[in-house]
């Protein structure tokens, strides 16, 4: 059986037919995902070591047979979570369209991207990304690539387009962009969790990115040449 709800109160699957056979079209598309989505809970809360296929295969209700068969080993469904989990949150804010002003799009994806950094979930996650670091130097490339590559294309996408406008001069898009990103993320986040310089308040994270976009256009301007 696989249940229609997770502790968490996450939409599940609905109850397989007692009569057995395959379960229809629209509920096997979606067995994937709720995989990944159980197995990415299980990852986060208890750690990659304390959490075995078993785990994951009761807490999904599904058999580990069909664990095995879609992913093959646990690394193979770590990685595959952390890409889901990634995808999962990163996408919504790549298909976003590209209207208003570089500064506007800049405070915009800042503020989202910087509450999306503060989630538990999305600690949990980097955590993850980090223990493959770690325990599996081999794999790195491709967790980190899911990660903050995709990240950083999204701001220097931003950029660019506001380069195409005149807003601003990019020597070296790939650099910018990184360096974009700490500023408007990876610093506040820090200062709001490590040093607590910075409060968690919309307030606070607003009138932090706003000096951080103006400062920053300020020194990518044409006028700064």
């Amino acid at each position: 059986m696989i249940k229609t709800t997770s502790r968490s109160g996450k939409s599940r699957l609905p109850p397989r037919d007692p009569k057995g056979g395959r379960p229809p079209r629209s509920v096997a598309a979606k067995l994937g995902a709720h995989i990944l989505d159980t197995a990415l809970e299980q990852f986060t809360r208890q750690g990659v070591e304390a959490t075995s296929m078993e785990a994951i295969a009761s807490a999904a209700s599904v058999s580990k047979r069909t664990l095995y068969a879609r992913f093959g080993s646990k690394m193979d469904l770590l990685v595959a979570s952390i890409e889901y989990g990634v995808a999962k949150h990163l996408n919504p804010l790549s298909s976003r369209g590209g209207e208003g002003s570089l500064r506007e799009r800049l405070l915009d994806v800042g503020a989202r991207f910087l509450d999306l950094a503060l989630k538990p979930e999305v600690i949990g996650l980097e955590a993850l990304v980090a223990w493959v670091a770690k325990e599996q130097p081999t794999l790195r490339k491709v967790v980190h690539e899911r990660g903050v590559d995709m990240a950083i294309a999204i701001v220097e996408q931003i950029l660019e387009d506001g380069a195409r406008r005149g807003e601003v001069v990019l020597k070296d898009k790939a650099f910018t962009a990184a360096f974009v990103l700490d500023a408007l993320v990876t610093v506040p986040r820090d200062r709001i969790v490590v040093s607590m310089r910075l409060g968690d308040t919309k307030a606070a994270k607003g009138a932090y990115l706003q000096g951080a976009v103006d400062l920053i256009l300020m020194g990518l301007s044409p006028r700064s040449e």
